[in-house]
């Protein structure tokens, strides 16, 4: 495998690495509950997971003009606390980044989630020294499903082969297949699929991403891997 030309996986965080659903669900409860908003069903929250958290505040009802504030002052110092208690790494994610780092694979992080809050929650879930690069909203005027926020990425990882998108979430897949990605979809995350997109892969399960990734490979007879 050419080093100039390493294959590279990049990864969504919740829903994908980060099972981090309860997390999600009591923080925005807690933050909108601050205007007076109340959210009783779960999946009005975990359906939006993948937008920038300011976004889900205003899809969630909370007026544009506090949105921001509201996930400053309340949100995230709520989601940060309780992190330990109501966040994990989702089963096999370490032993499967362990395997595609070993493999030679470069490895990124691409999420909506601002800078400060995924990297606390990666390095609470012990996976923080896996991911090589990550783009965040912090770091680019563009976001999901704009093709733009994933080629900023991979363009500071290097000169990246073939191309492994893992995502939870149809705005993330949308972004993925305008890169010319394979795309996966994490079916075990926050997310569901209308039939709008349609990824290359389904996963039940985060442990079937390696063997996947030999078998999309093998089609595309570009590059080989030992997993």
């Amino acid at each position: 495998m050419s080093e100039s030309k390493r294959p590279a996986v990049i990864f969504d965080l919740d829903g994908v690495l980060i099972d981090s659903a309860e997390a999600n669900v009591q923080a925005f409860r807690f933050g909108l509950e601050q205007v007076g908003i109340g959210v009783s069903d779960p999946q009005e929250v975990l359906k939006l997971v993948g937008y920038p958290a300011v976004d889900m505040l205003v899809k969630l009802g909370c007026p544009q003009a506090e949105a921001k504030k509201v996930f400053q002052d309340f949100v995230r110092p709520f989601y940060m606390e309780n992190l330990p208690s109501l966040a994990s790494a989702y089963p096999a994610a370490l032993t499967v980044l362990s395997e595609l780092r070993e493999a030679g694979f470069r490895i990124g992080a691409c999420t909506s989630g601002d800078r400060q809050t995924q990297t606390a929650a990666l390095e609470a879930i012990g996976l923080l020294d896996y991911i090589e690069e990550m783009q965040t909203p912090d770091d680019s005027e563009y976001g999901k499903p704009q093709s733009e926020y994933l080629l900023e990425l991979t363009a500071r990882l290097g000169d990246v082969g073939d191309l492994h998108h893992v995502e939870d979430s149809e705005v993330g897949l949308k972004m993925g297949l305008a890169c010319g990605a394979t795309t996966y979809f994490a079916s075990y995350g926050n997310g569901s699929l209308s039939g709008e997109v349609e990824p290359h892969v389904i996963l039940k399960n985060l442990k079937e991403l390696p063997r996947a990734i030999i078998k999309q490979a093998a089609t595309r007879r570009t590059i080989a891997i030992d997993l």
